[in-house]
């Protein structure tokens, strides 16, 4: 089947070939303007130039809607190629200059230039020269032809034998192959900056280490440019199953993470899409979470009464590479627990109600689900509104994966490499942390210290505050209030506050 192309795609193609350094030896002495499609398509190519991509075409028509010269209309679609990195690799950007003198000779022969690049071709010389190359590349046409010649030349047997194999083949049962095509959102729909795709990579490439052994071929995701992806921590410290997490990322998995406040959950799935370049969003559950929270809502419009405005889930969806991490949602409502089940599997697609659209996630866009809880419950009573999830939406996860508090000397490291603290003085509150996880184990506490407690603490101390006074206000201040006195106690027996302090 031929390559299509809409009005809009043919004047800037046209355009972009006609101001090209090298369009001369190109075009051969032939005119742009009565270039076929197939001719332009092919000098095209020769040059480097992509066919433009519905966010130059839009940018194009707007002008063009707006009442805009044709140049300007071309200045326009190349404005969004310059900035999304679009147009392929032969694209020359030419300034766009106004004429403040009247209208130079230069001026208006590229005025004209322009219009002739805009205007649209008779559709039916393009369709007639699209059914001869379809039937020229169709297997079909190809085989009727060859069953004639032997029918010419008298070979009667090999035309008993083509008629025989193509009705044998045209009684065969077919197999349907139905593809999931990436969805595709214009510059007006995304928020923000639409990240660029700028190749892949595999955990080792990056230098992420994998306790957990895996095929390292498994873990190759694309990697994208964008302002929007967080900073690298090149003091992270990767969980042992991070290999079998992104190869399960990597072909299109779900993956659940849960384990004790203060186990990098969060921090996981922020430096993934740090060391791959992509944007991420965090989607924070509660108990007031319901599905237009995640979808969407009408919101007033002054000019139309209202309109639609998409919600946190459904905006984040649109954008290509999007790392999404779904942040406990064993505390959400039944209703925006039915639109992520929705969401989370093959079909990848939310669907509104109020519009009727189907939202389909954007290319490399990935979900990582992070809870307190493994979904079946809370037996320790430590996280309260935590519900059970159901069956149906915890096997949306290809696999679960416990994280839970690194070992002491980890702990001290990377307390020091976060906070400045010394390294006997980490080693000193890691330890008392792994004491209160233990009582918690034991049934006296119903919180252990978790290490952002533990980070905020030793900032205290950073910061000169007396010991017991930094405990006081960084972690018993915070803590439940059966906790506040055993906690008090197990510094007391435990830490040598004067050598904090020294």
């Amino acid at each position: 089947m031929s390559i299509q192309l809409t009005d809009a795609q043919r004047a800037i193609l046209r355009a972009r070939v006609r101001r090209h350094s090298q369009s001369a030896t190109a075009l051969n002495g032939r005119s742009v303007s009565a270039l076929t499609k197939a001719e332009l398509l092919e000098i095209a190519a020769t040059l480097g130039l992509d066919i433009p991509q519905i966010v130059e075409c839009e940018a194009y028509d707007k002008a063009k809607a707006a009442g805009r010269k044709a140049r300007e209309c071309f200045t326009a679609a190349d404005t969004i190629a310059a900035t999304f990195g679009l147009g392929g690799r032969g694209i020359e950007f030419a300034p766009d200059v106004p004429d403040l003198t009247g209208g130079s000779a230069d001026s208006q022969q590229a005025d004209a230039e322009a219009e002739e690049d805009a205007k649209q071709d008779e559709p039916e010389q393009d369709a007639k020269q699209d059914a001869k190359q379809d039937a020229k590349d169709d297997p079909a046409v190809k085989m009727v032809q060859d069953i004639r010649a032997k029918l010419a030349i008298g070979d009667y047997a090999g035309f008993d034998a083509a008629l025989n194999d193509m009705a044998h083949k045209a009684l065969e049962p077919k197999t349907q192959i139905i593809q999931q095509a990436a969805a595709v959102y214009s510059a007006e729909q995304i928020k923000g900056i639409i990240p660029k795709c700028i190749g892949d990579a595999t955990i080792k490439s990056l230098g992420i280490p994998s306790l957990m052994r895996v095929k390292d071929a498994s873990t190759r995701m694309a990697v994208y440019e964008t302002p929007e992806t967080p900073a690298i921590d090149p003091d992270y410290i990767w969980p042992a199953a991070t290999g079998p997490i992104v190869s399960t990322l990597a072909t299109g998995g779900n993956v659940f993470l849960y384990g004790p406040a203060g186990t990098g959950k969060t921090t996981f799935a922020q430096q993934l899409a740090a060391h791959y370049g992509r944007p991420f969003v965090r989607i924070s559950c509660d108990d007031q979470t319901e599905a237009a929270t995640l979808t969407g809502m009408t919101v007033p419009n002054g000019k139309d009464g209202v309109k639609w405005q998409d919600g946190q889930l459904a905006s984040a969806i649109r954008k290509p590479g999007t790392v999404i991490l779904i942040d406990e949602p064993s505390v959400a409502r039944a209703g925006a627990l039915f639109v992520l089940q929705a969401l989370l599997d093959g079909d990848r697609a939310m669907h509104v109600a109020e519009t009727g659209e189907v939202i389909r996630c954007a290319e490399d866009v990935v979900f990582i689900l992070a809870d307190n809880t493994n979904g079946t419950g809370d037996e320790s009573g430590a996280y309260e509104s935590t519900r059970r999830l159901n069956r149906a939406f915890l096997d949306r996860a290809d696999i679960t994966v416990k994280l839970d508090y690194l070992p002491a000397d980890q702990e001290a490291d990377a307390l020091q490499s976060r906070t400045g603290l010394e390294l006997n003085k980490s080693k000193m509150l890691a330890s008392f942390a792994a004491i209160t996880r233990a009582k918690t184990g034991e049934g006296h506490l119903s919180h252990g210290l978790g290490f952002r407690r533990l980070a905020a603490l030793a900032r205290q101390i950073v910061n000169g505050v007396d010991a017991d006074c930094a405990f006081q206000l960084a972690v018993i201040e915070t803590a439940p209030h059966d906790d506040k006195e055993p906690m008090r106690q197990l510094w007391t027996a435990n830490v040598q506050t004067a050598k904090l302090n020294a």
